[in-house]
């Protein structure tokens, strides 16, 4: 394949309307101009094309980026000085996965060359699928999961509920599962909370009706934000109502994929949410989702609305 070739294909950062504006400005001059020095100088205009220096996020702020990764989940986490990925999207039939085709794309748009953590909630493949790829091209600094996580050379540690830390004013905090829990599987997702007791968003895993109960039991209402990653990608035997109530989200988020076998989100479940005033969000029709806190209050945008054209009106 031509892509296969070395330097068969460039990544590139993403460029905003003002990077753009000031390289067009010193195209100009490189082409008007007849003074060498000034031709020269005009080069620098280009150099934040080649940055990702935005400053736009401080301290308390953060961004988290739900990738469209097909049926499975990926998370992208930012606050102003670190980053993060929670889970790591489907490996395919083909001998692809999303960290090759998705995830690793993304964070070369952006300029990111390394993570300050990664966390694979459990081991199915539509979670760890792209985690071997992502560790191979990039330097991770904490590896966190639970379940078989000797991934290759690479050593995870697991989470454990209680577990937090802050990051530049955004305190990250894992509310499941317990040291003394014996779940497998589904229900031994991390759990991880991103924000402040009053405004955060949860990250649920893969977590079933029991491992919900065992939460609430423990943690009550202290579980309540105002949008929520959809345990299990919406399936029926999650999301009780007693976990939607304590939580009363909303905005809750369906990562799947667009016309997945398994016809997930249950339309039951959206039901659920819904009732109880949650607006529902689902990755398979309104592509990446991406929620900004700053300034104290959450914004959500999708690549949808983002990038949408006629056709898709």
């Amino acid at each position: 394949m031509i892509s296969d070739i070395p330097h068969g294909h460039i990544n590139t950062l993403q460029a905003d309307i003002f990077k753009l504006f000031v390289a067009s400005f010193g195209a100009a001059i490189l082409l008007i101009s007849k003074r060498l020095s000034l031709k020269m100088a005009s080069l620098l205009l280009f150099s934040p094309l080649f940055s990702n220096i935005s400053g736009e996020l401080k301290n308390g702020d953060f961004l988290i980026s739900i990738l469209d990764v097909g049926q499975g989940t990926a998370v992208f986490v930012q606050t102003e000085k670190h980053v993060l990925l929670y889970d790591s999207g489907p490996a395919f039939y083909s001998g692809t996965n999303a960290g090759n085709l998705i995830i690793l794309p993304f964070f070369r748009s952006l300029g990111i060359n390394k993570l300050d953590a990664m966390i694979i909630s459990h081991g199915d493949n539509d979670h760890i699928g792209g985690a071997k790829n992502i560790l191979r091209e990039m330097q991770v600094t904490k590896k966190i999961g639970n379940g078989l996580f000797n991934i290759d050379e690479f050593q995870f540690e697991p989470c454990i509920s209680g577990q937090s830390w802050v990051w530049d004013g955004v305190k990250f905090e894992f509310l499941h599962p317990d040291i003394h829990n014996n779940f497998m599987g589904n229900n031994a997702s991390c759990v991880l909370k991103i924000g402040s007791e009053e405004q955060s968003v949860l990250l649920a895993g893969d977590i079933e009706n029991k491992a919900e109960d065992i939460i609430l039991d423990k943690i009550g209402t202290k579980i309540r934000s105002e949008i929520l990653l959809a345990p299990h990608h919406g399936s029926k035997t999650s999301s009780s109502s007693r976990f939607i109530r304590a939580i009363t989200p909303g905005n809750v988020i369906f990562s799947t994929g667009y016309l997945n076998r398994f016809n997930l989100p249950n339309q039951d479940i959206i039901e659920r949410y819904t009732m109880n005033g949650a607006s529902i969000w689902n990755t398979a029709t309104d592509g990446a989702i991406h929620i900004k806190y700053q300034g104290n209050k959450f914004a959500l945008t999708t690549e949808r609305q983002k990038r949408s054209k006629y056709w898709n009106k």
